[in-house]
């Protein structure tokens, strides 16, 4: 073989060099461009299976948080309903104490009866129409088979269901009330108490139900940012050590341009070329 055949035989592995560093430069390049150390299964099929695997569970996971919020709103407003309620039932009481009084008339008690069913008919009027997204919530719809059931967390079993007490005045009341005379207003007072203490339950029932969701939404938080990191640790490209690795081939790639155009013989203007 002829001085160029020999030539070209000292430039092969040369070559082969630059080619590797070139495709390790590009590799890189979409590595640090994209964020991720794999570009399709094949390139690690355990680690991307696992990765994808963990996604998908972030993926429920931000739904619970989505579902953890609207059950959050349906608890205020069922809260804002009872309130509403409570603030009722405390003029009622004011009412009864009053219809207990001695000396009062027959005048006197029937004025204090019109008031106190007058307010109860309020009772009424806001548990039906204390609504979410057009399910009433205060009317016992929102109790036993019928009470909303949220997921909040993964596995499909983490779930909460909000059962919220019957408080229409039926419920609270259900027996007849009346401040018509002494004896009945005698008995509205432990019927009126009665009815407090079971719109009171209620509301420490939705406090409960908010603590819950509180307790859930922060493990589901807490969840979400271990897979992050898990996942990142199996797929996200290590930005340092990968921008580490694209020097280190810029440099050989360079040294072996040299190398190679020193076995060729090429010109300086070449030599910048290929380095390009």
């Amino acid at each position: 073989m002829g001085p160029v055949g020999l030539t070209l035989d000292r430039a092969t592995p040369a070559l082969a060099a630059f080619a590797r560093t070139s495709d390790a430069l590009g590799v890189s390049a979409i590595r640090l461009t994209s964020g991720e150390r794999y570009q399709t299964v094949g390139d690690d099929v355990a680690n991307v299976t696992s990765a994808s695997r963990l996604q998908a569970q972030t993926s429920t996971l931000r739904s619970a948080l989505v579902n953890g919020a609207r059950a959050t709103s349906l608890l205020q407003v069922a809260y804002d309903g009872l309130a509403q309620i409570r603030d009722i039932l405390d003029s009622l009481s004011e009412l009864t104490t009053t219809a207990n009084q001695t000396g009062l008339t027959t005048r006197d008690y029937a004025t204090l009866d019109a008031q106190f069913q007058s307010l109860k008919l309020q009772i009424d009027t806001i548990a039906t129409t204390t609504k979410y997204n057009g399910a009433a919530l205060l009317d016992g719809t929102s109790n036993g088979s019928g009470a909303p059931v949220f997921q909040l967390g993964f596995p499909a079993n983490s779930t909460v269901t909000v059962a919220i007490p019957n408080v229409t005045s039926a419920s609270l009341f259900p027996t007849p009330v009346t401040l018509g005379n002494a004896a009945g207003a005698s008995a509205a007072t432990t019927t009126v108490t009665s009815a407090s203490d079971a719109v009171n339950t209620a509301i420490a029932k939705i406090d409960g139900y908010q603590s819950q969701l509180d307790t859930a939404d922060a493990a589901t938080r807490r969840s979400i940012f271990g897979i992050t990191n898990a996942t990142n640790a199996l797929v996200a490209t290590d930005t340092n050590a990968e921008t580490t690795s694209r020097t280190r081939n810029l440099f050989q790639q360079q040294a072996t341009a040299t190398l190679i155009a020193q076995t060729l013989g090429l010109s300086s203007n070449l030599l910048k070329l290929v380095e390009a």
